[in-house]
């Protein structure tokens, strides 16, 4: 994660900026590396096949959803499978990466940082509300004249909060692509503490510039001169969360526990507070990936 640094902000509660980092060499998707001779194969009794989810709260909660998808794994696979639930990116990747975790789900920082390090590649993303990104922008009060992202230099900047990746980690990659420092270069940054709240804060000049969810000031009606909120630039989409197999994982097991996790869709989608399932690909983070580039930022950086 880019690392944060927390300084006072008027009685507004933290503001936090990224600390610059050195531009490392990007290097997109290596080849996977093959399983070790030495490993044994996925799904079993030495090393059962795994599901990892990522949910919020108690991993209890989810008992029933979890007896569905293990039980829909054994009948697709024929094999010794173990199914958990987590709260955190950062155990799935790690899985992912060193061969212990055979599916899992990532968000979309975290599946770069294992599509880099050749360990996953993308089975479904899941859609919330008909979507299948998050998209954020950037806005600016139209009295200050601020027409580009080049002109928020020494502005004052409003986004949601600091773990908001449309709000903050985004465009702080955006702001660092156009050659703009957040840290010595914005006059200061406000959590707002939410979307409607950036919007109304920007309205009233109190900050010169914010960062929203795409169409945000559609839901602020009380607004007094509502062409005072500029839109100034729509943020790369971030995916939303996905199911990734490991490079462990042989076609013929990747087939059969893709029809055993359509099987138990409704239990998936529980787990995953989702509406759907689309097919993803490694090519829909092309734009995250090219972004980054041209910050000069490490995707493992930024991986939770």
């Amino acid at each position: 994660m880019i690392a944060l640094l927390a300084v006072s902000c008027g009685g507004r509660g933290p503001v936090i900026l990224p600390t610059a980092t050195p531009p490392p060499t990007f290097t997109p998707g290596p080849t996977p590396i093959p399983a070790r001779p030495t490993d044994p194969p996925p799904g079993s009794a030495e090393n059962p096949l795994s599901l990892y989810l990522v949910a919020p709260g108690s991993p209890s909660r989810y008992a029933d959803e979890v007896d569905t998808l293990g039980d829909a794994l054994v009948s697709a696979t024929g094999l010794v499978v173990e199914v958990q639930v987590t709260d955190s990116y950062a155990v799935v990747l790690e899985g992912l990466c060193n061969r212990t975790i055979h599916i899992g789900t990532l968000d979309a920082f975290g599946y770069l940082a294992a599509s880099q390090q050749g360990c996953a590649t993308p089975a479904f993303v899941v859609e919330r509300d008909g979507e299948t990104t998050v998209q954020g922008q950037l806005i600016a009060n139209s009295q200050t004249l601020i027409a580009n992202v080049e002109s928020f230099r020494g502005r004052r900047f409003c986004r949601p909060s600091s773990d908001s990746a449309y709000g903050w980690i985004m465009p702080s990659v955006a702001l660092r692509a156009r050659g703009i420092d957040p840290l010595n270069e914005l006059n200061t940054v406000i959590d707002a503490g939410s979307n409607e709240e950036v919007v109304q804060l920007v309205h009233d000049l109190e900050c010169d510039v914010g960062a929203t969810l795409l169409g945000a000031e559609e839901a602020v009606d009380d607004l007094d001169r509502p062409e005072f909120v500029s839109f100034i630039e729509a943020l790369t989409p971030i995916p939303n969360d996905a199911i990734v197999f490991s490079s462990a994982v042989n076609e013929p097991v990747r087939e059969a526990s893709l029809e055993a996790l359509e099987m138990g869709e409704t239990a998936l989608l529980d787990v995953m507070s989702a509406d759907g399932l689309k097919t993803a690909r490694d090519s829909d983070y092309d734009e995250m990936r090219d972004l980054f580039a041209s910050a000069g930022i490490d995707v493992l950086s930024l991986s939770r």
